[in-house]
Formats: C-alpha cells, structure tokens, sequence
C-alpha cells in the first residue's frame, strides 16, 4: 500500500472519528434543551398519547425534560403520519434527553448503513469506502439532519434496501419495504407510480399491503380521527417559504409571495401557486412517459429520477432530506462520463452553500432569499437534468482525464464547507460546555 493510500485512509478515518465525536456531544448538549431541534415535537406526540390527549395537539409539552423555550416551541407541530408515532412509542419509557441520544444512535448508524448499501453495486467503489463514509457524514445536509432529530439516515436506508432489493427483482421484499417507507413519508408514493409504469405490479401491491396495514395499526391505536387532525396540521403550516425548503412549492413562494412575512422579488401569490402547478404537471408528466419508455438498463436512473422528484414535487421538500441523494449521485457518476462526474461534484459543492436555517420572518435580504433559500433548489433541478441528459445517452469530453490526486483536490474542495460548519458547531459547543 502506497504512502499517498494510507494517508488517506488516516485522514479520512480521523474525520469520521471527530464528525461522529461532535456529534455525539452535540446530542449530549441539545437533549438537554426541549425544542433544540425537531425531535421533540415527536417525542410531544408520543406523550400526548400516554397522557391521553389528540397526539398532533397545538401545545409546548415540558414534562419529563428540562425546559428551554425556543422560536422551535411556537414554530411548527409533527408533520409526520400517525404510524411514525406510533413506532416511536417505545420512547415514552425514557425522559426526552434520554429519547433524543436513542433517537440519534440509531440516526448515525443508520447514516453508515445507507451508505454502505448503496455502495453495494459499485464493487470499483469499495475500496474507497472509508473515505465516502467520511465524507458522507461531514457532508452539511447529513449534519443538518442529525442536528435536527430528522430521519433521512432511515429513509436511506429504506430505500437503498428497495433499490437494491428491485434490481434483484425481488419485488415482494422490495415492495415491503417501499410500503413502510411510505407509511412514515407519504411522498414516497411516487416510487408507486414509478413500478406502475414498469409494470412491476406485485411490488405496488406488496407496498399497499404494508401501507394498508399500517394506516390501520395507527388507526386502531390513536383512533381514525388522528388522520383528521394530521391533515389538519398540514393546513396549519405556515412556513414554506423558510430557506431550507427546495421543493417548487418553497421555491417560488419565497420569491413571489411574501404572505409568510419574507422578503420576496414581487409580491404575486397566484403567480407562486401557478408556476408550482405548471412545472409539477410539467415534471410529472416528463417522468410518466420517461418511466414508461425506460429500458431495463435505465432501471437505476429512473429510481434516481424518483428521489430527486419527489423532494421537488412535495411542498415539503426539505433540504435535510438530501442524504437520500447519495443514491442518485453514485448513479451518476457511475453511469455518466468525466463530465457528468464534475458537474455532479460541482452540484455536490453547491448543496453544501445552504449555511442557516432561515424561517421566513427571517429572509431580509437578496442573499438569504436567492442563495441560502435557492441552492437547495438550483441543486435539485441540475441533477434532474444531469441524470436526463445520462438516460438520453449524451457523450461527449470522452478525452478528459483527471488524476487521482486531481480527484482528492477536487473532493477536498468541495467539503470544505461542511470542514467550517463542523469547526464552527465545535466552537458552539465548547463555549455551551463552560
């Protein structure tokens, strides 16, 4: 092994050792504040139930936690279906600062389990493993889902395991899965469409059963006006227009509406509602006939097609949900040529420029609006037509190479962003600390 090899292999060990550090000690430090990130309104839902109450009640719960009000407290309610509840039961035995290290343990294990699956069908890949895990869990959008008690870790690896599962036409196992997964996000239901289109009917099937079954374990448990009262919550949101919103829906109404309170270009909310529609219909019907036509070869880019899709299509689409892009990414670099390769790295490096969190109140300025609320978008959009242009089979820069030591500038590059918000979330903490 050369030298050059097993100092990278060094390096990238030493990042993963202190990312998962940080980690770890900011989960110490944040699960002893109630509303420091989004988990706590989970955790609110499952007390709720034992207590008695609607489990999406409009209320700051401060039981069984120490207490720290925040913009977090009076923002937003769970927007997850009753069966996501319904899993997270268990937690009612431990108090909230307890719940949110169980709840993060299984984040971050389940954050190297995705990665490695959906490394699984690149065997060129494998012995750079060490150093994508690496990097996978520097990554900004991956850190920003630890940090805020979301669950793409296991949503990766959900669909990894359908995407690995499918391609070795094990369609029930697949479809199983795929139903679970669409159980606790709903917008995973466009991967329906998508094996309608290939006529993959024993996967749908498989996944409405699970969906079928789970809506009714929900049900049987919190009572079947919980769907009521959901869907009543999601007509309660009033913050799409935050800047972690990349879908078409988030997009263009923080640049057309200002109704959240955001600075915007105009203030035109038909045209905000309007553009959403057009390009959805627009988006949806491109897929439609791109599913339909797909050669099995393809079968990996239209997968990708799906992920990247759906975070655009659900108004929801937030941007902590981008490690599930793991999937499209590696496709693309493994499917396309060198150019695909360093557009995809030069997208990678523009979804690590989504610094803060933004509600809409606070969007005050052109930057925060067009750079901090559209480069999740921007990215979104470029691997829609990177992975378009692949299916359509363009070639072309055939001739370029580039050096291996080219390639760890290049990647080195690109996360020097996350390298910064790690250095900075460090500082954060060791001034909490004392």
């Amino acid at each position: 092994m050369s030298l050059k090899r097993i100092g990278l292999l060094f390096f990238s060990a030493l990042m993963l050792f202190v990312t998962v550090v940080i980690s770890f000690k900011r989960v110490l430090v944040s699960g002893n504040y109630f509303g420091a990130s989004d988990f706590w309104k989970f955790y609110n839902s499952v007390l709720f139930y034992f207590s008695g109450q609607n489990i999406y009640t409009n209320a700051f719960v401060v039981n069984k936690a120490s207490s720290m009000a925040s913009i977090w407290g009076q923002a937003d309610g769970n927007l997850n279906p009753p069966f996501f509840t319904l899993l997270l039961l268990p937690l009612h035995y431990f108090n909230y600062s307890r719940a949110f290290q169980i709840w993060n343990m299984i984040s971050v294990v389940c954050m190297f389990l995705g990665a490695y699956l959906a490394l699984r069908p690149f065997p060129q890949w494998h012995k750079n493993t060490l150093p994508i895990m690496a990097l996978f869990a520097l990554y900004l959008p991956t850190a920003d889902n630890i940090a805020c008690g979301q669950m793409a870790s296991i949503l990766l690896v959900i669909l990894a395991s359908v995407w690995l599962l499918a391609r070795k036409n094990q369609d029930i196992s697949a479809g199983l899965l795929l139903g679970f997964a669409c159980a606790i996000k709903l917008f995973c239901g466009l991967f329906l469409i998508y094996f309608l289109c290939l006529k993959r009917v024993r996967i749908v099937i498989a996944a409405l059963s699970v969906f079928i079954l789970a809506f009714l374990m929900a049900g049987f448990v919190f009572g079947f006006s919980a769907y009521r009262e959901y869907y009543a919550v999601l007509g309660e949101v009033h913050w799409y227009a935050s800047t972690w919103n990349a879908s078409f829906y988030g997009f263009f109404t923080r640049i057309f509406s200002n109704t959240e309170g955001n600075v915007s270009l105009l203030n035109l909310p038909y045209l905000a509602n309007g553009l959403t529609v057009i390009c959805s219909v627009a988006l949806f019907s491109y897929l439609i006939r791109f599913w339909r036509k797909q050669s099995p070869q393809q079968f990996d880019l239209g997968f990708s097609l799906v992920i990247v899709a759906m975070l655009l299509l659900s108004p929801l689409g937030w941007i902590y949900y981008f490690p599930v892009l793991l999937i499209p990414y590696l496709i693309l670099v493994g499917e396309g040529n060198m150019g695909t390769h360093l557009a995809a790295c030069l997208l990678l490096l523009l979804s690590t420029q989504m610094w803060g969190l933004l509600i809409p109140l606070q969007i005050k300025t052109m930057k925060e609006l067009l750079i901090m609320g559209g480069m999740g978008f921007v990215v979104l959009l470029g691997l829609l037509g990177l992975l378009s242009v692949v299916a359509k089979g363009v070639r072309h820069d055939e001739n370029l190479t580039v050096s291996e030591n080219s390639w760890i500038l290049i990647y080195s590059v690109i996360f020097i962003p996350s390298l910064l918000y790690l250095e900075g979330l460090a500082k954060s903490l060791y001034l909490l600390c004392h």
